[in-house]
């Protein structure tokens, strides 16, 4: 398994997309007709979602939250603790990451992209192994939860790194 690494040094365990993967990951990404295959699915169920980039199994929304689309996060936990701040919701402004639970167990994470007088408008946020869409808090599926905590990076530059 790959290791990324925290603004900290703490080091994440993730996977990538390949040939013999590691749990979760797979060996292939998507074909072309999965791909609209999904796309359909959301299109129905999601009709308010825009996609911004496909379908994909190449990373999650840890990955695409923390990590800048970097791998399959299971555990985001150190990148918390390590690169983030937790703000009053009331607070929200862009960039912020809001982070989903459900049965008290974090589930989904999500990046703000548009707050007004600290309200969240919409997010962008990658739905597992389906697209990466823009929407608002409340327009997730339902195994994400519900808005649990808001979260600030605490160095606006400090990136974590692969190693």
């Amino acid at each position: 398994m790959a290791i990324f690494r925290t603004s900290e040094g703490r080091s994440v365990s993730h996977c990538h997309v390949r040939p013999r993967p590691v749990d979760p990951c797979h060996d292939t990404d998507w074909s072309q007709a999965q791909k609209k295959h999904w796309r359909k699915y959301m299109a129905r169920f999601f009709p308010h979602s825009v996609e911004f980039r496909p379908p994909s199994r190449k990373y999650n929304c840890f990955g695409f939250a923390y990590a800048r689309a970097h791998g399959w996060f299971e555990e985001p936990d150190f990148f918390i603790e390590d690169d983030f701040t937790e703000v009053p919701m009331d607070e929200a402004r862009r960039g912020d990451v809001l982070v989903y639970e459900k049965s008290g167990e974090m589930a989904h994470a999500a990046i703000v992209k548009e707050a007004t007088d600290g309200k969240i408008k919409k997010l962008r946020s990658k739905w597992g192994e389906l697209a990466a869409v823009i929407h608002k808090p409340r327009e997730v599926h339902r195994a994400y939860g519900h808005p649990a905590r808001l979260l600030r990076r605490n160095r606006r530059h400090a990136a974590a790194t692969m190693k």
